[in-house]
């Protein structure tokens, strides 16, 4: 009888340690996310576009680390190569039009749990200006699919915009 309640009390703690082993935002985060889409959103009508005006299709990572430190490299769809070239062979123009498809930085992340916010704090980026900057972007998470999305809001010409990427773990 003694067992009985014993086992009947230790139950009623089950669901207490279910909550308390479900992994954080920060270890669902962690891993490397390959890109599946990603759209600049108009806030008044809900249009999209192509993000940033780049063409479709996009390639690319996002990689979170364990040690806090973050990546993210983004292709455009890109002129198509001559054959037989190494970089030092492109022209300008040709570096241009590679240059003006990529897109990429690096440094820390934090997690803001409770916001469900991901604060990517810039060290390098391909475009210099950007370094020393913090992106917060919200997230949400969905199985194996992670969508971030730009808190802040940038003007446009129709309107202010945001920016809505999604992820697939890879």
């Amino acid at each position: 009888m003694v067992r009985r309640q014993f086992l009947a009390g230790a139950a009623a703690f089950a669901p207490l340690v279910a909550v308390a082993a479900a992994p954080t935002l920060r270890e669902r985060l962690l891993g490397a996310w390959r890109i599946v889409d990603a759209e600049t959103v108009n806030v008044k009508s809900g249009a999209s576009r192509p993000w940033l005006g780049r063409p479709r299709p996009y390639t690319g990572l996002i990689v979170y680390l364990a040690n806090g430190y973050m990546s993210v490299q983004i292709g455009a769809a890109r002129p198509a190569p001559r054959d037989g070239l190494s970089f030092g062979e492109l022209s300008r123009d040709e570096m241009r039009a590679y240059a003006e498809t990529w897109y990429g930085y690096y440094g820390r992340f934090e997690v803001d749990e409770a916001e469900s916010q991901v604060r990517h704090v810039l060290e390098g980026s391909l475009f210099g200006f950007e370094t020393g900057l913090t992106y917060v972007r919200h997230v949400r998470l969905d199985g194996d699919v992670l969508t971030l999305r730009t808190v802040d809001l940038q003007p446009g010409p129709d309107g202010d915009t945001f920016n809505r990427l999604v992820w697939h773990r890879a």
